[in-house]
């Protein structure tokens, strides 16, 4: 009866899948990685709460910033982590992003940082400023600046780190929390 093995296979593969659904909804912090559905996407990435965080990035032509995005996919891992992203060109751009939708987050080079938090303001709550340097060179300059207890390495790993700053950022905001300093270094070198 070769029927029977394949029946037995068909309940086995459904027992197995109805076993780790129970299993995963029991206990969805027990694993924090969803390796069937997404090849290691992290529960709290597919579980966030609320709407889309908002990420404004500055990148002026051939900054650093720019030059880290394009080396890293910056822009591309935050739309992963399931933000909505606009790059802006100049302040002006960013002043007209601003006006049009409140943002959370504003990822800027570390030496545009004082010019940023001036041109937001006070008014309501203005969006987390997060510096960023990218490479050894940039982030010798940084730490030069001021900012050496606050810059954490973002290492080889394409910007994850840096998106999990932001993570950390907007969920702080969103329970009310004040933001630690997120000064950040992009870097290739680990």
């Amino acid at each position: 009866m070769p029927g029977a093995g394949m029946r037995f296979t068909l309940i086995f593969f459904v027992a197995a899948g109805l076993f780790a659904a129970t299993a995963v909804e029991a206990c969805p912090a027990c694993g924090d990685k969803l390796s069937l559905t997404g090849g290691g996407v992290s529960f709290e990435r597919v579980n966030k709460s609320g709407p889309p965080a908002r990420v404004l990035m500055l990148a002026t032509q051939g900054s650093p910033l720019q030059t880290a995005d394009t080396d890293l996919g910056l822009v591309a891992e935050f739309k992963r982590s399931g933000y909505d992203v606009t790059v802006v060109k100049d302040s002006s751009e960013l002043d007209h992003a601003l006006h049009e939708n409140a943002a959370d987050v504003v990822i800027v080079h570390w030496s545009e940082v004082a010019a940023t938090a001036e041109r937001l303001g006070n008014e309501g709550t203005p969006p987390a400023i997060v510096p960023v340097a990218y490479k050894a060179e940039d982030a010798a300059a940084a730490k030069a600046a001021g900012a050496g207890q606050c810059v954490a390495q973002a290492e080889q790993r394409k910007g994850r780190k840096l998106a999990a700053t932001v993570d950390r950022i907007i969920e702080k905001r969103r329970k009310g929390e004040p933001v630690d300093c997120p000064v950040v270094v992009a870097s290739r070198t680990g």
